[in-house]
This record gives C-alpha cells, structure tokens and sequence, in this order.
C-alpha cells in the first residue's frame, strides 16, 4: 500500500512539471506576450493562435483565433475587433444612436400624450451640429421644447429652436454644441404630453 501511494505521488508531481514546461514553452514564443498555439501571433487586439491565448503588449487576452477577446478595462470584442458590452453581449456598447435626421411627425392623442413617428410621448436621442423638424399637427396643443419638464412658456430653450409653442406648423432644432444633456418637449397646457430628449456628440 506505501509503494502504490508513494508511486501515485510521484505521478502527480510529474503532471505538475508537465503543465510547468508547457507554460514556459508558451511564455517564451513570443516576446511582445504570451504566444497561443501554432502560429500565434499576440497582436495588439490579442488574437491568439488557433486554440491559444494571446497576451498583447497593450493588456489585451485573446483566446485564439476566432474566439472571445477581453480588452483592457473588461470590455469583450469579438475577434473582427466588433466592441461587445462589459457582459460579452453581442452588439456595440455604445449607448442609444442618434434619432435620424429629418422630420418628425407630431400629433396628439387626446390631452394624454404626443404621439412622434407612431410612438407616444417617446424618449429622444438627437446629436449636437444636426437639424430636426417637427412637423407638428396637434391642434390645442403648443409644443413647446423645454430645459425644465412641465407646463407654461418660462421654460422654453431657445438655442437653435424656431417655431417654439406651434400648435400646427414646424418647431426647427438645430441643436447647438453648447446644448445641455437633457431636455423636454412639452404642451404648454396638458402635463401628461411630455417627454425628455437625450443630447449626445
């Protein structure tokens, strides 16, 4: 029973000096990072050999051609270099797109909501240095864009807008460099016709 377990012992150890001289092996395939497998090549967007694991100079982790790659600060690509979310979904992380340039239909639903391409009372996405129409057909209903959310005309932002408070007609944006973050279309008169505009770069 002593030999048996002193010969599974020496087994054991001689697996960890397996591993340990492949890893060595590994480490010095390359010298910008740790090289994958045959013809590894750790660029700088960590693409590994087929089957291995590549470390570029700039912190990037591959894991073979084709698979997952984990660039700095966690972010996942896929191996086309296509950003991926922190989680490794699919799809840019970049946040909401800017809504397309041109008109936007604005009608009302009643005093409960506007309705904008079909949609009521929706959340825009617009981006500085571009012109929106809203074409707006809403009768009873001044449309009004706003740096506060609610009622009335004391709040109105008038950078760039033409045509603010038009019950039917065109209220223009050309939204400025200088445009805050956050602002609302609302009617002037119904609070429950509203919603918040996203400004981005």
């Amino acid at each position: 029973m002593v030999k048996v377990a002193r010969v599974d012992r020496i087994r054991a150890i001689g697996r960890v000096v397996t591993v340990t001289a492949l890893w060595l092996a590994a480490c010095n395939s390359s010298s910008n990072g740790l090289g994958g497998g045959a013809g590894g090549t750790p660029e700088t967007q960590g693409q590994g050999g087929s089957g291995g694991l590549a470390i570029s100079s700039g912190g990037a982790v591959g894991a073979g051609a084709g698979g997952m790659i984990l660039g700095m600060g966690g972010m996942m690509m896929d191996a086309g270099g296509t950003m991926m979310g922190n989680d490794g979904a699919g799809g840019a992380s970049t946040g909401a797109s800017c809504h397309a340039l041109g008109t936007l239909q604005v009608t009302s639903s009643g005093a409960s909501a506007y309705v904008i391409d079909g949609v009521s009372n929706p959340s825009l996405t617009l981006c500085r240095g571009s012109t929106y129409v809203f074409a707006v057909n809403a009768p009873g209903h001044p449309f009004y864009i706003n740096t506060v959310q609610g009622t009335g005309t004391s709040n109105a932002y008038g950078s760039g807008v033409t045509g603010n408070g038009t019950t039917s007609g065109n209220v223009t944006f050309v939204v400025p460099s200088d445009a805050p973050d956050t602002l609302f279309y609302d009617c002037a008169i119904h609070a429950a016709m509203t919603g918040t505009i996203h400004i981005m770069d």
